[in-house]
């Protein structure tokens, strides 16, 4: 049994709202746990998700084996055809490369994957490529303008901004449901965090900065660079700008602003 034709159908739409698509691809799974293997849900769906997976499956069901303690797999190749319900700590929400010249990053990386550029709501500090109507605007990758070349200086990082010269020049954001909690999950494993969750971006960094999201930076064993994100809700958002009235303050104050918002909403 094939997955249902709706469900993997509607994951390859690249205009899909993140809401939709989260339910269409837990309709997915579902159908895929009750009834069929893995390779069901091959490149036409990983792919368009964004997903590494396709392409990587003996690596990926390894992972998901060692995650789940249970074989994963078509029948025919030992697996059990199943996955699990919960597979992990987030989702893959997008990729992210510094640049030092949008304009080159934009022309370099959009000929590179052949996905278009939209709209940006900071020009000059980052660029998207990824999806727009009239309707619907989704990114697959930022470009991200930074002052600093890639180099290792310990002595050149500055925390409060955010800024190693040493850093990854590319990343991936990995949307998850709580920060805090994917941070404890993240150093259970191995990993650890590299600078303190706060809202990005912060209020009064820069003029007109309205937070948007709630934002971690994490390492691998390896010291590769991640950021775990959750869109703060219009409550938060909302709260975050009668309380940036106020002036300037420390990270924990507008997180504890996002929080107290959204336990209200």
């Amino acid at each position: 049994m094939a997955v249902q034709a709706t469900a993997a159908g509607s994951l390859r739409n690249p205009l899909m709202s993140h809401e939709k698509r989260q339910r269409a691809l837990a309709q997915a799974v579902s159908d895929v746990v009750s009834h069929g293997p893995l390779v069901l849900l091959a490149e036409p769906v990983l792919h368009r998700l964004g997903n590494a997976v396709a392409g990587h499956a003996e690596n990926a069901a390894r992972r998901l084996r060692e995650c789940a303690g249970m074989s994963l797999g078509a029948p025919e190749l030992g697996g059990s055809g199943r996955i699990p319900c919960a597979l992990a700590i987030g989702t893959l929400r997008c990729f992210v490369i510094d640049v030092e010249d949008l304009e080159v990053g934009v022309a370099f990386w959009s000929e590179v994957t052949g996905i278009p550029r939209i709209s940006s709501a900071w020009p000059d500090r980052f660029a998207y490529l990824g999806y727009q109507d009239e309707k619907t605007w989704k990114h697959e990758i930022i470009l991200h303008r930074v002052p600093t070349t890639k180099r290792s200086d310990s002595g050149a990082v500055d925390a409060a901004r955010r800024l190693d010269p040493a850093a990854n020049r590319a990343h991936i954001d990995i949307g998850v449901e709580e920060v805090d909690a994917a941070i404890a999950q993240i150093e259970a494993i191995g990993g650890r965090l590299k600078y303190p969750p706060t809202v990005y971006p912060v209020p009064h960094a820069y003029e007109g900065a309205r937070p948007l999201i709630d934002w971690a930076v994490m390492q691998d064993p390896f010291g590769n660079e991640f950021c775990l994100v959750r869109e703060l809700t219009r409550p938060e958002r909302e709260a975050l700008a009668v309380a940036a009235e106020q002036g300037p303050a420390e990270d924990a104050h507008w997180r504890a602003v996002a929080r107290n918002a959204r336990r209200a909403g």
